[in-house]
């Protein structure tokens, strides 16, 4: 992935690599960022200008700079070419395309103050063309700003002058310049020309009635480019405007009922229309004082667009302003569901939708769009048929969401319903690699993948640190129990999006919490000693882990019987994973009277029993569980060595091996659903390396694996491999540049 950020620099750095004047910035006179635009003309690219900032004098001038966040999905090389305007509007000397996402400019002595407009266009490197550009823009130096806007009187009528006064708080020796400019009742605007009185009238005459839009600008003198604005409304006349619209009733008859706000002494007046599915509008009652209307549905089927518009009764020219509702009547499509397109799906193989309806004469559409795109494109237009094949080969390889539409057969409606977004992945017989996005400059990292490989947890985003992302819908923070900077982790999650974990409490303690992206639930009250939760089963009603909380050492937590310690029989005990349907739990425990722990397997009708160690090992643990509980894997010591171990409850106990060709020390860390599929990681030369074990291969690299499928590993380093999804597919890893979701052909 070619993921680059400027990050910030010193003023002094500045001046000394690049030479800029030897001025200091005046107090106050850092750069101010707004709010950045991009556009982004292949949606398998991102751009964003971050940071940038700079300063300038009129007597010394300064330097601008402006830094970039650019990747692209292909995980391509990319340029940069940035360019700015000064406040006058003059373009600062151009920079043409660098593989380096940062532009600078040395600003001369009379550079005016104000506010610089930057941009970035970014290409893939050796092409011609611009796939992402940004803009923002940084104010510099002394300006004018504008705090409220006095207009008088309060209240006029159309044709009455009214006079606009700003607040304006200009810096010595500044002149400040305003203008203003006024959306008008019904549309169009105008402008009032710019200023440095401190007063302005605005002319009414010939506008309707109703609620305009006054916007005033300042800047300095002389610029050509607004330093900042400041917005107000303001009432002609006496208006009425609608605020609500509801439908009640079933069957053949709707009760219609509306409210809404009126200024001055404006008495409001409802008129009701109705727009069918085939587009044919009707007036259902004309203006009228009271509000309610009885709509008779006989003989109508589908789902109807009911509006209401609303104008004060002594302005009758007053722009119409009103509300719509969908009401659904007789046999209407109220409801389309989209059959599961879960899994991974290579480009050559068309994929089949397929939806069902719960209304007669219906019409169905069928919509695609990848999650780095904002639109959807239809893939099937509407038509009785209730299935789509997509045709995938022109598609490049990713994350995609797939919709249904529904309305009825001869309606003009966009849709009257749509499905919930089904996901899937796309693979062009290589591995698919995605990194955990950067949250808050933070970077965080991926502990477990869910059971069916849709979601991952992990630490190190948001306040609390603990975090649930999808590839679909990005970021769930997890909050912190309490308003600090400790953080937390997250350990499993659920295929019913339960997560468990730690949170640190009043006492910086971390304690073992449920979280199901709503509420958090603590396993147990504070009581002095941290307790983690390691492992949940897949439908998140069992929980397991550990603690030492009133001698508290593994456990197994449902809703019902709360924290059960599990370790009888040890001295100390832990719980690291549990089966799918929560009745087997693994963990590690120490003998009464032994001194190393040993790998250990519970079960509600054995208790916790030590699992056997490998030839020469002195301790051991067990770390992972497949879903049915009859295989385990797990860590076993030996003096200055480490390897992995694998028990079936069929078969027994078999070493994992080494990597071929290596003296290596091997941790395992996850199984996949039948345990056929283990990862972890290797250490050689003292750095960690990620690791894959099947049966008919033990132990291989994992960049090797996806190097034969064809995968570019161009720029990355997989550093170890934490968690598998249960069909294999799906690995959740590290890199040195933070975490990996990884999916596999």
């Amino acid at each position: 992935m070619n993921l680059v950020w400027r990050i910030g620099v010193t003023v002094g750095c500045w001046l000394l690599v690049l030479g800029c004047g030897s001025a200091p910035p005046e107090a106050g006179s850092e750069g101010s960022q707004s709010a950045e635009t991009s556009e982004p003309l292949d949606g398998s690219c991102s751009l964003t200008l971050g940071d940038s900032g700079g300063y300038v004098t009129a007597a010394d001038g300064g330097y601008l700079y402006a830094g970039a966040l650019g990747q692209c999905a292909d995980q391509a090389s990319l340029e940069f070419r940035f360019s700015a305007k000064d406040p006058r509007n003059h373009a600062l000397p151009a920079q043409d395309f660098l593989p380096y996402p940062q532009g600078f400019w040395n600003l001369l002595p009379g550079s005016p103050e104000g506010t610089y407009a930057l941009s970035v266009e970014m290409r893939r490197a050796g092409s011609s063309e611009i796939v992402v550009k940004s803009s923002a823009k940084k104010t510099l130096g002394r300006v004018c700003a504008v705090g409220w806007v006095s207009l008088n009187p309060s209240f006029a009528e159309p044709g009455d002058p009214v006079v606009i006064q700003p607040l304006l708080s200009c810096p010595p020796d500044i002149v400040g310049q305003w203008n203003v400019t006024i959306t008008k009742p019904g549309g169009g605007s105008m402008t009032l020309p710019w200023t440095t009185d401190p007063t302005t009238t605005w002319n009414t005459a010939g506008l309707l009635p109703g609620t305009a839009t006054v916007q005033v600008a300042v800047r300095n003198l002389g610029n050509t480019v607004a330093d900042a604005t400041s917005k107000v409304t303001y009432t002609l006349g006496d208006t009425c405007s609608a605020a609500t619209l509801t439908a009640t009733g079933a069957g053949n008859s709707r009760l219609l009922d509306a409210t809404a706000i009126c200024t001055g002494a404006g008495v409001p007046s409802y008129a009701y229309s109705v727009v069918a599915p085939d587009g044919t509008s009707s007036v259902l009652r004309d203006f009228s004082p009271d509000s309610s209307f009885v709509w008779d549905a006989t003989g109508l089927n589908g789902t109807f667009s009911v509006r209401v518009d609303v104008r004060a009764e002594q302005s009758p020219t007053q722009p119409l302003t009103g509300k719509s509702l969908k009401v659904a009547v007789g046999d209407a499509c109220t409801k389309v569901v989209l059959a599961d397109t879960w899994g991974t799906h290579q480009r050559a193989e068309p994929l089949p939708l397929v939806a069902s309806v719960a209304c007669g004469s219906a019409e169905l559409s069928f919509q695609l769009r990848s999650v780095n795109e904002s639109s959807w494109t239809t893939v099937c237009p509407y038509s009785p048929r209730a299935n789509c094949v997509l045709d995938l080969t022109a598609r490049p390889a990713g994350d995609y969401l797939a919709r249904a539409l529904v309305r009825k057969v001869g309606s003009i409606a966009a849709s009257d319903a749509a499905s919930a977004a089904r996901d899937f992945v796309l693979l062009d017989g290589s591995a698919l690699i995605r990194t955990l996005p950067r949250v808050a400059g933070s970077t965080p990292s991926g502990n477990a993948v869910r059971p069916d490989g849709r979601w991952v947890v992990g630490s190190g985003a948001g306040a609390s640190g603990v975090f649930r992302w999808s590839r679909t819908n990005g970021y769930s923070e997890l909050p912190s129990l309490i308003t600090n900077n400790y953080s937390g982790e997250a350990r499993a999650v659920a295929n019913s999006g339960i997560v468990v974990g730690a949170l640190p409490g009043q006492s910086q303690v971390n304690q073992a919490v449920l979280w199901n992206g709503n509420n958090i639930t603590q396993l147990l009250p504070p009581a002095g000693g941290a307790t983690y939760t390691q492992g949940v089963s897949a439908d998140g009603r069992v929980a397991v882990g550990y603690g030492a909380n009133g001698g508290l050492d593994a456990f197994r937590w449902t809703a019902k019987s709360g924290l059960v310690d599990i370790g009888a029989g040890f001295r100390l005990s832990s719980a690291a994973d549990v089966s799918a349907d929560g009745s087997v739990v693994v963990g590690n425990g120490y003998p009464v009277g032994g001194s190393n722990a040993v790998p250990t397997r519970w079960t509600a009708s054995t208790g916790m029993v030590a699992l056997p160690l490998l030839p020469g090992c002195i301790a051991g643990e067990a770390r992972a569980v497949s879903q049915d509980g009859n295989v385990v894997v797990g860590a076993c010591w030996l003096p200055g060595a480490q390897f992995g171990y694998r028990w079936t409850l069929q078969g027994g106990l078999e070493s994992l091996g080494a990597l071929p060709g290596a003296a290596s020390r091997v941790s395992v860390f996850s199984t996949n659903g039948d345990g056929s599929v283990i990862v972890g990681n290797v250490v050689l030369d003292n750095e960690a390396i990620a690791v894959i074990w099947t049966a008919n291969t033990g132990f291989r690299l994992l960049s090797e694996v996806l190097a034969e499928s064809g995968t570019d590993l161009s720029g990355w380093t997989l550093s170890g491999a934490t968690d598998i999804s249960s069909d294999g597919k799906t690995i959740v890893g590290q890199s040195d540049s933070g975490g990996l979701l990884i999916t596999l052909p």
